[in-house]
């Protein structure tokens, strides 16, 4: 895989903001098309990247389709479809005006009838009454375009009181040339699902896949330059020494995937990295020399809470926004009303898949003690069905990327962990194979228990505390950045839910929450902060800018605000600020449908009269 020299770097980066500043990647024709090219690059190409992921992974192609070709495609579509009905990301501090249909900010003094109505779950196809005046849920069908209508600016609903002074907008704006670093466990799809929320907003980008999955990496190098226009969008390849070129933490950037060090001495407008969290807390550091925002998934690499600390401290020093998705520890509880064999048979799904790394993937889970007997059986049953006796042989499973990796989750079985290894527990390095193992009640202090395990090793805690064990296990750690449990007593999952802290939830199922690309995926706490997908990777590369529109005509309106000051502008205008309005803006709305009624009334009589 040929590197791209380090000195071509800079010149790439000053092209691609040459670009972008002249506009040449604003209009929405432009972005469609390049969409549009990446839903053409998947199709004409499908069985080259199926081979790639095989190359690197062994990964089955059912696995490939439904996590990353498929996947992209359908981020595609869904950003370009523009038919009625179809959503803009529903706010949740938003309520919905009954007469004009219109959204409006709410605000603290606003009504306090929204904040019941803003407590509730949202729900998908959820309709709320407008005339109880309560908020809406953010739901999916909602609004306009998911991507014509976004572009667009958009007006904000204008208290009584501030009219006066004009008429408000946001308007959504491009960053301008952002950075994309992808991992290596999903190598296409984490490279591409972020470059489509890029293209959707308007940015340039620079690419940079992980050079440990050399196949795809080698792969996108080609094509990417064939299907999307280099003029707005280019690929680097290489190792530490390209992706350096990108900061100067020479140190700390040794570390650095090959290729990476280089594209961190540039300045960037925004960076997104999904990785290791080690790794993204130098990107975090680096950015922070120019105050880039970054958008951080961090996961999959055992990181310390030092590092952590160091990250958030770094990133707060200089200012830096961030949106970090830190991974944790994703807990799976196993209640005793649960379906047992339905529970067993999706975990052990969520857990294998891709041999374990994924960083929603269960790292551990807790059952009620008088269920562990049948569910450690219908766990074995289901490895044995899924995998057969000898799952080295088996076309449905993946391995793991690399020898290193494959030391680094052996030692957590070879360390004294003081539990039972279950099923699994075999090694073999030169293929990369660790079988898919679970362990019984290992020690709370073993390193399986505290560091994230990124590969197929799946420990299994017997608990007698019930739910409210497992809820204090789980908020008595970092916060996961997936939280799991199978069910089927409404006051137990109703404490789960609402007890358990977690960036996402699912309630009898793993890891599918990240499926729908109508709702946010992100971490919280220690987990991560801000969030992504679908719609919300378009949120995620736009700059919102409020743009207020006054006229010089109104200004006699309001004299309060200049000098010299007085007691009675400073009364003046705070009843007006903080006055409760509303009855005035239903009077006038009142007296404008009762004047369109006594038209309408005046036209019906003119019409019967000119009959007769």
């Amino acid at each position: 895989m040929a590197s791209t020299p380090v000195t071509e770097i800079p010149k790439i980066i000053e092209k691609l903001r040459s670009n972008f500043q002249a506009g040449f990647t604003h209009s929405l024709s432009f972005r469609k098309g390049q969409l549009l090219q990446i839903l053409k690059l998947v199709d004409e190409n499908r069985e080259a990247l199926e081979a790639a992921l095989f190359a690197d992974l062994h990964r089955p192609k059912y696995e490939t389709a439904i996590n990353e070709l498929d996947d992209v495609k359908h981020q595609a579509h869904y950003t370009l479809s523009t038919s009625e009905g179809r959503t803009w990301p529903a706010c949740a501090h938003y309520t919905l005006s009954t007469s004009e249909g219109r959204t409006r900010p709410a605000c603290v003094n606003y009504t306090l009838s929204t904040f019941e109505g803003r407590t509730w779950l949202a729900c998908v196809n959820y309709t709320v009454s407008t005339s109880e005046g309560r908020t809406r849920p953010a739901c999916v069908n909602y609004t306009l375009s998911t991507f014509e209508a976004r572009t667009r600016p958009a007006s904000v609903h204008t208290p009584l009181q501030l009219r006066p002074y004009g008429s408000w907008s946001v308007v959504p704006e491009p960053y301008g040339v952002v950075l994309i670093i992808a991992p290596w466990n999903f190598p296409f799809g984490l490279l591409m699902n972020p470059l489509v929320g890029a293209i959707a907003a308007g940015n340039a980008a620079v690419l940079k896949p992980s050079e440990v999955s050399s196949t795809v990496a080698k792969l996108l190098g080609e094509l990417v330059p064939k299907y999307l226009d280099s003029r707005a969008y280019r690929i680097v390849l290489g190792a530490v020494p390209e992706t350096t070129a990108l900061s100067n933490h020479a140190a700390a950037l040794s570390c650095l995937p090959a290729g990476t060090t280089a594209l961190l001495e540039q300045r960037f407008d925004k960076i997104c990295y999904t990785g290791g969290g080690g790794v993204g807390r130098v990107v975090a550091a680096a950015a922070a020399k120019h105050l880039t925002p970054t958008l951080l998934e961090l996961g999959g690499i055992v990181v310390s809470g030092v590092e952590r600390v160091v990250a958030a401290a770094a990133a707060a020093k200089h200012l830096t926004p961030t949106l970090l998705e830190l991974e944790g520890k994703c807990p799976v509880y196993v209640h005793r009303s649960a379906n047992v064999r339905v529970a067993a048979r999706r975990i052990m799904w969520g857990k294998f898949m891709n041999c374990g790394q994924i960083c929603i993937a269960p790292d551990y889970v807790m059952a009620d003690r008088e269920i562990v007997p049948k569910l450690l059986e219908e766990i074995k049953a289901t490895l044995l069905e899924y995998f057969s006796e000898d799952p080295q042989t088996s076309d449905s499973y993946c391995r793991i990327i690399s020898k290193s990796h494959v030391d680094r989750v052996a030692a957590f079985l070879k360390e004294e962990h003081g539990g039972k290894v279950i099923v699994g527990g075999k090694v073999d390095r030169d293929d990369r194979y660790l079988a898919p193992t679970v362990v019984l009640d290992p020690n709370p202090e073993s390193s399986m228990l505290r560091d994230e395990i990124f590969g197929p090793v799946l420990p299994l805690l017997s608990i007698d505390g019930g739910i409210e064990e497992a809820v204090s296990r789980v908020n008595g750690g970092d916060t996961p950045l997936a939280a799991y449990v199978f069910v089927e007593d409404g006051k137990v999952e109703r404490r789960w839910r609402d007890g358990v802290y977690a960036g996402g939830m699912c309630i009898n199922e793993v890891a599918a929450h990240y499926s729908n690309v109508e709702s946010p995926f992100g971490g919280k706490g220690e987990s991560g902060m801000g969030a992504y997908r679908g719609a919300y990777s378009f949120e995620a590369f736009t700059h919102k800018k409020t743009v207020l529109k006054t006229y010089a005509f109104m200004d006699f309106i309001m004299p309060m605000r200049y000098a010299p000051y007085s007691d009675t502008k400073l009364a003046l205008f705070r009843t007006l600020l903080l006055a409760d309005l509303t009855w005035l803006s239903l009077l006038f709305k009142t007296a404008v449908a009762a004047a369109v009624l006594t038209i309408l009334s005046a036209y019906i009589d003119v019409k019967i009269s000119l009959k007769q």
